[in-house]
C-alpha cells in the first residue's frame, strides 16, 4: 500500500458507535436525576458524529451510527463485558435487556457485519474504521494523546496502514501527540475485536480512530480543522 493511495482502497465502512446520547421515552425514567451523566462522555462520544461524517463523505461510503446512548447498552462492548450495560441499567430485569439486544444492539452489528461481509466478497478488501473521541481527562490524569489509531498489533496490514495514515496526518497536524494503540489498545473488547474473530480473514483491516475532545472547547485547532485534516490525509 503507497503513502498516496488510500484513495485506491476499493471498500470501507464507516461506523460511530456512541454517535448519540438519545434515550427513548420508554426509558426515560431510568435516567431521572442522572443529566451530568446523560450530558457527559459516559453518554456519548461528543464530536465523534460529525468526525465519522466528514471521513463517510470523504470515502463516498455509508456510515453507519447507533442511535442511543451507550448508556443504555454499549455497541461497542460483547455482551458478556461489564460495562455492555451501564450502572443505570445493569440490573434490569432480564427480559428488559433482552429488548434492548433484539431492538438496538444486534440489528446494529449485525447490519455492519452483514455489508462487511458483502463488501469482502466483493472487492477482497476491506477497510472498517471505527471513530470515537475521548475525554481529555481521565480519573484526574490529563491525557497527552491528541489522536489515537488503534489496530490488533499482531495483525501486519492494520498495523502498516495505521503507520502510514499517521504520517500523513502528522504534516497536518505538526505538532499533534498522534499515537498508535493509546489511548486504548486495539485489541480490547470492540466492535473491530469482535469483527476480527468472526470474519477471520485478514481481508478486514478494522481500525478504531480516536481525538481528543478537548479540540471542541477553546483552542487554536478547532474542531472544524480536525474534521478538515482527516478529510485531507484520506484524499493525498
Amino acid at each position: 500500500m503507497a503513502v498516496n493511495s488510500f484513495h485506491k482502497i476499493p471498500c470501507w465502512i464507516v461506523s460511530c458507535e456512541h454517535a448519540y446520547n438519545h434515550i427513548p421515552d420508554r426509558y426515560q425514567s431510568l435516567f431521572d436525576g442522572h443529566d451530568d451523566m446523560l450530558y457527559s462522555h459516559r453518554g456519548w462520544d461528543p464530536g465523534a458524529l460529525e468526525l465519522a461524517k466528514a471521513i463517510a463523505d470523504t470515502l463516498d461510503t455509508d456510515l453507519y451510527c447507533f442511535p442511543i446512548s451507550r448508556l443504555l447498552i454499549d455497541p461497542n462492548r460483547s455482551l458478556q463485558h461489564p460495562e455492555c450495560f451501564s450502572r443505570l441499567t445493569k440490573n434490569l430485569r432480564q427480559e428488559e435487556k433482552q429488548l434492548l439486544i433484539r431492538e438496538f444492539y444486534k440489528p446494529y452489528r449485525d447490519k455492519i457485519e452483514e455489508n462487511a461481509v458483502h463488501a469482502i466478497s466483493r472487492f477482497k478488501k476491506l477497510i472498517h474504521l471505527s471513530v470515537h473521541t475521548f475525554t481529555p481527562v481521565w480519573k484526574s490524569r490529563k491525557r497527552t494523546v491528541d489522536i489515537g489509531l488503534l489496530y490488533d498489533p499482531r495483525n501486519h496490514k492494520e498495523k502498516k496502514f495505521c503507520y502510514e495514515w499517521r504520517e500523513k496526518l502528522k504534516v497536518i497536524f505538526p505538532g499533534f501527540q498522534i499515537r498508535m494503540n493509546r489511548p486504548y489498545r486495539g485489541r480490547s473488547d470492540g466492535i473491530a475485536t469482535y469483527l476480527r474473530r468472526r470474519l477471520a480473514t485478514d481481508d478486514y483491516l478494522g481500525i478504531e480512530v480516536e481525538v481528543n475532545q478537548k479540540y471542541l472547547k477553546d483552542s487554536s485547532t478547532t474542531w472544524e480543522d480536525i474534521c478538515r485534516g482527516f478529510r485531507d490525509s484520506l484524499v493525498q
